[in-house]
């Protein structure tokens, strides 16, 4: 991979030159406070050689990043920044030193060790000419402040102050310049790590102004921290009405919206409930905020608009060394590219222009399933039926045999209710509605399903008849209760079973072959359908043939195992 070496020590190195309009400007970018070396080095600090590509990706994309910032400044000139930008930098910069230390405030730094001799040097240009002091200034002072806790310096510097003898407050006031210049010092730190972060390259009225504001508000937590070894721990006064730190490059901000993951499908979602756009069901927005949130998370950003090949293409290692299926790998890539591409169409493709960065991120190809395994054989199914026979739980009873001869999923067969009954000319169907709400479908299209005669004879009209209105199956849970039940009591002592949502799903698929025509099967279990057919008809006239086609379909348990079952 480029760009990544091995060094001798066995400890993977990322090493870049910089690009060459780069360093012809580079007395340019120092001019703008920038400096320009001749390469970027920096230890990937692993022995790991994947953790090591992953690491070298992301800091591809964060170096390039930085470069383009760079010629944005040198195009454009350094950007301003506003009083409240300043103010929301500088706080936050304070904030993040009182995070770090808050919970053990003398571990906070202190100023360098020869700070009092700085500040003894100090003196002639604060202390009156007539200021005499015998004997060592240093002496005994120097012991009294080392003492005084770190958090607590400051405080008591004022605290001294007012009754403090002219040379003792000469001195105090020497330590506060000092501390002052500590303050500028740590808060500078942070507040250039935070433009950093940013891509911001600022202008030297609005660094001064920066650096000025950081040491006050470095100050104003090194305060709190005083207070913390008090055992106050309340939020402090001065972070209550901070603003947050929302400075994007304005030129960025020009170019494209802050597009986070969360927006795109808020928005969507909102516009499907409106009619407004293509149905997506609830379970799919659920599934794809679940992903985008992993991936928030692993990136530490929601915003959408900064996604990278490089940085979708670290995340698949990462998700490669967690050991999970290669299916799921590509599902939750494939989410991520989904919502991506929502954005891109509300946004009339102003977000990402050129394509879809996921699209050019290679992937695993998915693993191939083996169907058999995922369909009960006939004798399995038998045993579920029969089994189901003897239960006083509705969906055990019911559930197994619903699923069996008609191949509706166990989320449609939960949602039923009463008035999905419907008799026409002889024969009996059930309706399975999609209203996009709490009645759903996974192709989000409402079909009708005719009851087998086995269905009928095994009393199945009668227990929907008596339930009257409402759901047929109270209760919660119920795809899980089923399969743990099936599992557990009933397909005791197999290496694998099944899921009841496929194993009877799949094993219709195979009794069907030969006597029920693909069209009949195709709506009677809400498979699409790929011809004309697809488009027209659905009458009750066609509830008949497809009735007609569900009564050819062969029993699954034959008479002598219904006699001697009952």
């Amino acid at each position: 991979m480029p760009y990544l070496y091995r060094h001798k020590s066995g400890i993977w190195w990322y090493r870049r030159g910089t690009p060459g309009d780069i360093k012809a400007k580079k007395q340019e970018l120092a001019d703008l406070g920038i400096g320009v070396t001749r390469e970027f080095i920096r230890s990937l600090e692993t022995r790991d050689e994947l953790l090591a590509k992953e690491k070298s990706l992301m800091l591809n994309d964060e170096i390039e990043a930085t470069w383009r910032s760079w010629r944005d400044a040198l195009r454009d000139g350094p950007q301003a920044l506003t009083h409240r930008e300043i103010t929301a930098l500088a706080g936050a910069a304070a904030s993040a030193i009182l995070s770090r230390y808050e919970d053990e405030p003398n571990l906070a730094p202190r100023p360098p060790q020869d700070w009092l001799n700085f500040a003894y040097s100090m003196l002639p240009l604060i202390a009156p000419p007539t200021l005499v002091y015998m004997g060592d200034p240093l002496e005994g002072f120097a012991e009294e402040i080392n003492a005084v806790p770190t958090g607590e310096l400051a405080q008591f510097i004022r605290n001294e102050k007012p009754r403090a003898a002219p040379w003792r407050k000469a001195w105090l006031e020497a330590l506060e310049r000092v501390m002052h210049a500590h303050y500028l010092s740590l808060g500078t730190r942070e507040a250039d790590a935070l433009l950093s972060a940013r891509m911001l390259v600022v202008s030297t009225d609005a660094r001064g102004r920066l650096q000025d504001a950081a040491a006050r508000f470095v100050a104003e937590a090194y305060n709190t921290l005083g207070d913390r070894l008090e055992g106050r721990y309340g939020r402090p006064e001065w972070q209550q009405e901070l603003p947050q730190v929302d400075t994007k490059s304005k030129r960025d901000a020009g170019q494209d919206a802050l597009w986070t993951f969360s927006g795109i499908i808020d928005d969507l979602e909102a516009r499907v409930e409106k009619g407004a756009a293509k149905r997506r069901s609830p379970s799919t927005f659920k599934k794809y905020r679940r992903i985008c949130r992993e991936f928030r998370q692993w990136r530490n950003s929601d915003n959408a608009a900064t996604v990278t090949p490089n940085e979708v293409s670290a995340w698949v290692l990462y998700l490669a060394e967690q050991s999970i299926k290669k299916t799921t790998l590509v599902d939750k890539v494939e989410a991520i590219r989904s919502v991506i591409e929502w954005g891109r169409k509300a946004s009339h493709r102003t977000l990402f222009p050129d394509g879809n960065p996921v699209d050019h991120v290679e992937l695993p190809e998915r693993e191939v399933r083996d169907s058999a395994k995922r369909t009960y054989t006939l004798e399995q199914a038998q045993r579920v039926l029969l089994a189901a026979r003897q239960q006083n739980l509705s969906y055990r009873r019911w559930m197994p045999w619903v699923m069996a001869y008609s191949g509706m999923r166990v989320g449609e067969v939960v949602q039923l209710e009463a008035e999905d009954l419907v008799e026409f000319r002889g024969h009996w169907f059930l309706t399975v509605r999609d209203d996009g709400a709490a009645r759903t479908t996974k192709t989000s299209k409402a079909r009708i399903v005719p009851l087998h005669p086995d269905l009928v004879r095994e009393g199945f009209v009668d227990f929907v008849l008596s339930v009257g209105a409402g759901r047929i199956f109270d209760g919660t849970r119920h795809q899980q209760n089923l399969g743990e039940w099936i599992r557990g009591q009933v397909l005791t002592g197999e290496k694998s079973t099944p899921a009841p949502n496929h194993g009877f799903r799949h094993l219709l698929d195979d009794l069907r072959l030969g006597v029920m025509g693909d069209d009949a099967y195709a709506i009677i279990s809400g498979r699409a359908l790929k011809t004309s057919s697809a488009l027209y008809g659905k009458s009750r006239e066609m509830w008949v043939r497809l009735a007609e086609e569900m009564n050819r379909l062969p029993s699954l348990i034959d008479e002598l195992a219904l006699t001697r079952s009952g």
